[in-house]
């Protein structure tokens, strides 16, 4: 799979996070376009509620040691940071709805949670980067635990 992302047969871009010159984390993004333009968002039809150009990023820490001490914060900031250097403008993540630790980090970094997005599962949490950007993203006005 990181392989089709690096040669290019997967929209994904991915990179390593690391730490002291370890890698600790993993950290990829994509924009909603490409992803459903490849046919890759065919099991998420929430993705087409999205707006094309919003980017989608995934995050994953390597082990539990790097939990809870503000990695994945510190890691989504400078990766937000990027993005943003890179002129994206609408950056949405979607962690598990019971992931309550990364949820938290999420907002720690300035996620703010979108009301439910037509036909997004109950068990997936939408979050849009900035507060100012809640607006961009189409809800089916059903409320949503934020």
């Amino acid at each position: 799979m990181i392989r089709d992302m690096i040669e290019g047969r997967d929209p994904a871009e991915p990179y390593l996070i690391e730490m002291d010159g370890e890698p600790v984390g993993y950290i990829q993004s994509c924009r909603v376009a490409d992803i459903l333009d490849s046919g890759l968002g065919e099991d998420h039809p929430w993705l087409s509620s999205l707006p094309p150009e919003a980017v989608g990023i995934d995050l994953s820490l390597a082990d539990g040691e790097t939990l809870g001490r503000g990695l994945g914060s510190a890691a989504l900031t400078l990766f937000l940071d990027h993005l943003y250097a890179q002129g994206h403008r609408i950056i949405v993540i979607d962690p598990a709805a019971d992931n309550h630790r990364a949820i938290g980090a999420y907002r720690k970094a300035g996620f703010v949670a979108v009301p439910r997005v037509k036909d997004c599962p109950n068990d997936i949490h939408i979050m849009v980067h900035g507060p100012s950007n809640h607006h961009l993203i189409p809800t089916d006005n059903k409320t949503r635990l934020a």
